[in-house]
């Protein structure tokens, strides 16, 4: 994985946790009226933080280990 790929991803988790932080803080103190779209954010961007997860911990396999 390049820098810039490690990089940019990067980047798209702290602004997901950043968000997902947001729409926790509507749900625990209460003022949004609906609380529909906070719930939707936090179980849209559970895979996706997984994912990302997966991505920048994972191994790269070698030739070697192909074989």
């Amino acid at each position: 994985m390049s820098r810039k790929t490690r990089f940019l991803l990067l980047m798209l988790l702290a602004i997901l946790i950043l968000l997902d932080w947001a729409a926790l803080d509507d749900i625990a103190t209460g003022k949004e009226p609906s609380l529909l779209s906070e719930y939707l954010m936090l179980i849209v961007s559970t895979p996706i933080l997984l994912a990302i997860g997966y991505f920048l911990v994972r191994k790269k396999k070698t030739r070697l280990e192909t074989i």
